[in-house]
Parts: structure tokens; C-alpha cells; sequence
């Protein structure tokens, strides 16, 4: 019985170490997911956040995994790709307002232009029917 209790006692020993051993593994397995996979992925999306309320982008942190380290290159090449398309679009509606300013004052003169030919012409006709009707009248 002595030997029994023994072995009972040995088993006992061997299930809580090998129980504290799975939990220690679980636990450095959660700490190691936590630095290489949540880690990096929490500092991009707060660059992406960070570039969302400001318009530029945080330099992206290097010496994560390569594919982390893809993702944050390839966010620093679109923001660059969007900010480089937004002031493109932006000198694009500045020169088409200058482009409309010129073409309304362009119009504007040519009224003044065309104004000032019919003037003229209108005292011209004026005078023409007033001696006209002098030369029926009388």
C-alpha cells in the first residue's frame, strides 16, 4: 500500500507540474503573441488614427515581423499617395477658379466692348429717323 500511495503521490506531483507547465507555456505564449502580433498591429492602427485627426503620417516603426513591417510601409506609401492627390486637386481648383475669374472678365469686357459699338450705332439710327421724319413732315 505504501508503494501505491508512492505512485499516487509521484502522479499527483507529475499532473500539478505539468499543469503549472501548460500555464506558464500559455501565459509566455500569450506575452509572445501580444509582442509580435497585437503590438505592432495597435501602433498601426493608431498611425492610422493619428493620420485620419492630423493628415500626415508618423514615421512607421521598424523591427516588427516583415509583414507587419509591409503593412506599415505600404499605409506611409498610400498616405503619401493621398496627400500627394489632395494638394494636386486642390492647385487644380485654384487654377480652374483662375480660369474662371479670367474668362468672366474676358466676357465682361467683351460686353463693354459690344456696348460701347452699339451706342453709336443707336444715336446714329436716332438721328437718321428724326431727320426722316423731318423730311415727311415738312
Amino acid at each position: 500500500m505504501d508503494t501505491v500511495n508512492r505512485i499516487k503521490k509521484t502522479m499527483n506531483n507529475l499532473t500539478t507540474v505539468f499543469f503549472l507547465v501548460s500555464v506558464m507555456m500559455i501565459i509566455f505564449s500569450f506575452v509572445f503573441m501580444k509582442k509580435l502580433i497585437i503590438n505592432p498591429i495597435v501602433d498601426l492602427e493608431k498611425n492610422v488614427q493619428f493620420y485620419g485627426n492630423n493628415g500626415y503620417v508618423l514615421l512607421p516603426t521598424e523591427g516588427y515581423t516583415k509583414e507587419i513591417n509591409s503593412l506599415n510601409r505600404s499605409f506611409s506609401e498610400m498616405a503619401e499617395r493621398i496627400n500627394h492627390t489632395m494638394s494636386t486637386m486642390s492647385e487644380n481648383a485654384r487654377l480652374q477658379e483662375e480660369n474662371l475669374i479670367a474668362q468672366n472678365n474676358i466676357s465682361k469686357l467683351r460686353f463693354r466692348n459690344l456696348q460701347a459699338q452699339i451706342n453709336p450705332h443707336f444715336l446714329f439710327n436716332t438721328l437718321s429717323i428724326v431727320t426722316l421724319k423731318e423730311k415727311y413732315i415738312l
